[in-house]
C-alpha cells in the first residue's frame, strides 16, 4: 500500500509560537506573589522603546510608568543609550513564609491578595550609534513617558552644497 504524507504549511509557525509561549520570556512570570508582569530572564522589566530621528537629533521614548525622575538613569557611552530606572520604594514585594503558603505576598504593613502593579527594575539598552553628543541629552518624564533628544554631532550632520552656475 502507497503511504500519503500531507504538506502542513503551518507546521513551522505553531512549532515557532509553541516555542514562544514556552519561553519565560515571553511568557508572563507568575511567582509566589502572583504578579503578571512581563519580565526578562533576570526579573527586569524590559520596557518597549520608540526611537526617531528628527531635523539634526534622535528621539527616544520609553514607557516607565509608576518610576519617578529620581529612580530613573540614563547614560550614553561610546554609542550605546542605556536606561535604568528602579524604585525605591519600601514596599518590594518580598514574600514571608505565612504569606506564600497562603499565596499572598505581605510587607511589613500590609498583606496582598493580587499584586499586579510592577515594583522593581526596569532596563534597557540599545546601540544608537556614535554620530550623537552625550553631552546634548535632555531627558524629560511625563505622564509615565521618559523622552530623550539627543544632537546629532555638528560635523556628522548632512551639509547642504550649493550648485553654483557657470
Amino acid at each position: 500500500m502507497t503511504q500519503i504524507t500531507v504538506f502542513d504549511p503551518f507546521h513551522e509557525v505553531r512549532a515557532m509560537m509553541r516555542r514562544v509561549n514556552e519561553d519565560p520570556f515571553f511568557f508572563p512570570a507568575r511567582g509566589k506573589d502572583r504578579s503578571l508582569g512581563w519580565r526578562s530572564r533576570n526579573s527586569e522589566i524590559a520596557p518597549p522603546i520608540d526611537a526617531y530621528k528628527t531635523e539634526g537629533a534622535l528621539k527616544v521614548e520609553t514607557p516607565l510608568p509608576g518610576f519617578s525622575a529620581d529612580e530613573i538613569d540614563v547614560s550614553l557611552e561610546k554609542g550605546v543609550l542605556a536606561i535604568r530606572a528602579e524604585h525605591t520604594s519600601e514596599h518590594t514585594g518580598e514574600t514571608t513564609s505565612h504569606a506564600s503558603d497562603q499565596g499572598a505576598s505581605a510587607d511589613a504593613d500590609r498583606t496582598y491578595v493580587v499584586r499586579e502593579r510592577y515594583s522593581g527594575a526596569a532596563s534597557r539598552s540599545i546601540l544608537i550609534g556614535e554620530e550623537y553628543d552625550a553631552d546634548s541629552v535632555e531627558a524629560t518624564l511625563k505622564d509615565g513617558v521618559l523622552t530623550l533628544t539627543i544632537q546629532m554631532l555638528p560635523e556628522v550632520q548632512p551639509k547642504q552644497i550649493t550648485v553654483k552656475v557657470g
